[in-house]
């Protein structure tokens, strides 16, 4: 009977697994990252946009939350590309213990775990001196900074669990940091990870928004809808291909205003265009903002592009 209980407690012992606590931990944290990534995409991007188009993003008063929702269709490509990392990584990581119970495997994996950490010590070295001293005009690629963090985080995980069954085999081969040291490289991969990922953010999030603003200023009636806008009063909305008309004198709207596009609605405000503005995206552009309040004395319609 004892020794019945003896190798149970030793089979508890050596059971290993992920708790709910540290599953749910590590989902907090992965969509605390994804929300983060998500709004400064959008906030990016936005920047971007009206810098090119001559307007102050703070016009639109766009809450974190519209940052975060209208970003979620043009962030695929971060999101492909990080699942594809974090495929790779899991199959180079299963690649490598693999190689290591080969007879001579576990050296060629100690060399390639430390070339993976001379990586990310000369990438993390560039980055700051980059960073520091903007005179030397060093600037590390997101994507290398990504495969840097990436790469360290592959030989790390091998190295770990080479490192147990060695030292259950009482010959341990790895020098795998400890106490003060290993926090100190975990936050450095972590940091590294999210500096790449920010980075990678930033520069798809610029393309986009100098894509959008191309977009606008070569053909507005194909990234807006056409209005017709009704008023109680004058709202004298003037610019390129607008035009005011009166309504039937029965009409509690006396004003209408044909020639707009719909370019965003936010916080109880319509931001339209002139359908005859056209901008060089190669110049300095002024994007003609009409901003009108939405109240029971506008009324705006959708209508069919001319």
């Amino acid at each position: 009977m004892s020794d019945t209980g003896s190798v149970l407690s030793t089979a508890q012992g050596k059971r290993t697994g992920v708790s709910t606590g540290e599953l749910l931990s590590t989902l907090g944290v992965a969509l605390t990252v994804t929300a983060a990534l998500l709004f400064y995409f959008g906030w990016t991007r936005n920047q971007v946009l009206s810098t090119q188009l001559g307007y102050s993003e703070t016009l639109l008063a766009h809450r974190p939350e519209d940052y975060i929702l209208r970003s979620v269709a043009s962030i695929y490509r971060l999101a492909l590309g990080a699942a594809v990392t974090i495929l790779l990584g899991v199959t180079t990581t299963a690649a490598l213990l693999g190689i290591s119970r080969k007879p001579i495997g576990r050296s060629m994996v100690l060399l390639l775990v430390w070339f993976f950490r001379a990586i990310a010590i000369a990438v993390t070295v560039a980055l700051a001196l980059g960073l520091l001293f903007e005179s030397l005009h060093l600037r590390v690629s997101p994507d290398i900074i990504l495969i840097a963090g990436g790469l360290l985080v592959v030989g790390e995980s091998a190295a770990q669990r080479i490192q147990r069954d060695a030292n259950q085999d009482g010959a341990p081969i790895f020098w795998i940091p400890a106490g003060g040291l290993r926090l100190a490289m975990h936050t450095g991969i972590i940091l590294l990870l999210i500096v790449g990922a920010f980075a990678k953010t930033t520069q798809i999030a610029a393309a986009e928004g100098r894509r959008l603003a191309a977009d606008l200023a070569s053909n507005p009636a194909n990234q807006a809808s056409a209005v017709v806008v009704y008023a109680t009063y004058n709202l004298s909305i003037a610019g390129p291909g607008v035009t005011v008309g009166n309504e039937l004198s029965g009409s509690r709207y006396r004003f209408r205003y044909d020639g707009l596009l719909m370019y965003q609605y936010s916080r109880g405000r319509y931001f339209f265009i002139p359908n005859g503005w056209r901008g060089r995206p190669n110049e300095q552009m002024h994007l003609p903002l009409v901003i009108i309040s939405d109240t029971a004395d506008v009324r705006v319609e959708v209508v069919a592009s001319s």
